[in-house]
């Protein structure tokens, strides 16, 4: 058996020879540069916001202060908003973690009711309210002719809102998304991972609790711009014909 074993030990010997000839072969590939930031900068920064958060979650729950959302639905009125509860934080992954959400919950006691015309601004509405996950009732609205210009509105006092933080490797910033915080949108903000300090977690934290409205580059949404003013133009659109019935009697009433 000792040929056997002879070349049993020379094929071993050059099978490894083989092997790492060919790896020397290979070109070494070097880290890329998002990687490498996400590793040195944007990953310590969100394990300290995930750290930050979840502590503070677990305290809100135990302590339970009294937060008083505010919640506008806009062009349409205020939603009456008591209390803020239930904080809720996951994370995609611990060991690399690229999204952090906190969850919660804003309930009331009375709805809010209120009518939206022309009918595409009604319709507008309701798919908006549906995608941010609202409670709500609606009927529809006709004129004195029976035609349908509009919707009727009951809107419940239970809102779902989350904050959703990204790392984003892309551009080397964290970005931070508000979602029904105070209206049926999504306002956003960034942050470099420099600027993830104690005094910036405080900030967050401060305004999470409506304490503060530290966050000023929060930016509000077009959607919400361009609502607010469509509500504005049919306001005005509605007001002429009255006005000009109200002048009609006027002079009717001097002949």
């Amino acid at each position: 058996m000792a040929l056997l074993d002879d070349l049993k030990s020379e094929s071993e010997r050059r099978m490894r020879a083989e092997l790492e000839k060919r790896r020397q072969q290979v070109p070494t590939q070097p880290q890329g540069q998002e990687e490498q930031h996400y590793q040195s900068r944007l990953l310590p920064a969100m394990t300290k916001m995930l750290s930050y958060l979840t502590q503070l979650a677990d305290h809100l729950n135990y302590i339970k202060p009294n937060t008083r959302p505010q919640f506008t639905i806009p062009g349409c009125g205020n939603l009456d908003l008591q209390k803020q509860f239930g904080y809720r934080v996951s994370a995609d992954s611990r060991q690399r973690l690229t999204r952090i959400t906190l969850q919660f919950q804003c309930t009331g006691r009375l709805p809010l009711s209120f009518k939206v015309t022309p009918l595409s601004m009604a319709n507008d509405l309701d798919a908006a309210l549906v995608e941010h996950g609202l409670d709500f009732a609606i009927r529809d609205y006709r004129d004195g002719y029976q035609h349908l210009v509009g919707r009727h509105f009951e809107v419940r006092p239970k809102v779902p809102v989350t904050v959703q933080i990204d790392a984003d490797m892309k551009n080397s910033r964290i970005s931070l998304s508000f979602t029904n915080f105070e209206s049926p949108s999504t306002s956003r903000t960034n942050c470099s991972p420099g600027e993830v300090t104690d005094p910036f977690l405080d900030d967050l934290g401060n305004y999470i609790l409506r304490k503060s409205d530290k966050l000023t580059k929060l930016e509000i949404p077009d959607e919400i711009r361009e609502r607010l003013r469509q509500r504005m133009e049919a306001e005005k659109q509605a007001e002429r014909p009255r006005r000009g019935g109200l002048l009609a009697k006027l002079f009717r009433g001097t002949d």
